[in-house]
């Protein structure tokens, strides 16, 4: 089995758990800074384009911190993804994220990152030469 596999056999299973909680995901907010959010666009542009119930939106680190989203809540999924891990405002973000009860997933290259602390999830994906495609951000948030 691979990595993306089990990384989305764990998300379904987190979600499950809600739902079996009476919680049912109503959207997933992707956040990041500079070249990480553009590893999320094509997340927010399949969950958008493909589904009728679903919201779904694309935010800064710092645009989420300061302009919190109003049904930000038990409800959402929060997608993070910062290379470093440490970058203050994207730990601010999964902070706001989780203090308002949402489902927390972090990706980062970064094994003892600020995020992964505070995720509910964390996934540490492959970068450089030798790295696989499959297994960068883009492709794993396409896949969760």
């Amino acid at each position: 089995m691979n990595s993306i596999t089990l990384h989305t056999k764990a998300l379904v299973k987190m979600l499950k758990a809600r739902a079996k909680e009476g919680v049912q995901m109503s959207e997933v907010f992707l956040v990041a800074c500079g070249g990480s959010l553009v590893d999320l666009y094509p997340g927010k542009f399949f969950l958008g384009s493909e589904s009728c119930l679903l919201r779904t939106d694309l935010y800064t680190a710092n645009e989420f911190v300061h302009a919190v989203p109003k049904v930000l809540g038990e409800r959402s999924v929060v997608i993070f993804c910062s290379h470093s891990g440490i970058t203050p405002e994207i730990v601010e973000a999964v902070k706001v994220a989780k203090a308002a009860g949402s489902l927390t997933i972090s990706l980062t290259h970064n094994k003892s990152s600020d995020i992964a602390a505070f995720s509910d999830y964390n996934v540490v994906y492959e970068w450089g030469d030798e790295s696989s495609v499959q297994n960068n951000p883009m492709a794993i948030t396409l896949a969760l």
